[in-house]
């Protein structure tokens, strides 16, 4: 494959590997049985019946030709050969298919040394917006009307150190009025 001791360019490293990962594959749908190839085929919506009937007619299609061109007669040695002709370019097929769809699964890749981890890419995580001092204040309000004052003294706590000057709004008056006034008193952090 390579001279020892020569380093390769990232792109030619990579065709590399992807060489020895079809040769993987193709050795790994070698080593399957014919029903374990025939159900593979059948997972990416192929005929494993049509296939075969393709490979015997290519097989066929061989013996014929090569019969007109000896005269008629095809030694048997030779039909025996053409028959694992065609029974190799089923499997060919099959293979090919297996790839095409093992590939569809594994998604897209970016070549080693473009930048890119390889890994697939992660949405992005939407940011969250710090709450504003208005927010802040709405949700002390809705403490404030189901009782939760330590809540609403909180968040109106955290509004006041974001808009000072929102402390003398008329609603914010009468929320503090209402903390003060509350059997639970909301006491100020420093």
């Amino acid at each position: 494959m390579t001279t020892p001791g020569k380093k390769l360019a990232p792109e030619e490293a990579w065709e590399a590997l992807e060489r020895m990962s079809v040769d993987d594959e193709i050795d790994d749908v070698l080593a399957l049985s014919d029903e374990a190839v025939d159900e593979e085929l059948r997972k990416t919506s192929a005929n494993p019946g049509r296939i075969r009937e393709r490979g015997e007619a290519l097989g066929r299609e061989l013996d014929r030709k090569a019969a007109a061109s000896k005269g008629g007669r095809v030694p048997a040695p030779r039909r025996a050969w053409l028959a694992w002709v065609a029974a190799a370019a089923a499997a060919a097929a099959a293979v090919v298919i297996l790839f095409v769809v093992f590939k569809n699964k594994a998604g897209p890749t970016t070549p080693i040394g473009s930048g890119d981890t390889g890994f697939p890419r992660q949405p992005p995580v939407p940011s969250v917006e710090p709450p504003t001092a208005p927010d802040l204040r709405e949700q002390a309000y809705a403490a404030c009307d189901i009782g939760d004052f330590a809540e609403c003294g909180r968040k109106l706590d955290d509004a006041r150190r974001l808009d000072p000057s929102g402390e003398t709004d008329p609603r914010v008056v009468r929320a503090r009025a209402q903390i003060k006034g509350s059997d639970k008193p909301h006491r100020d952090k420093p």
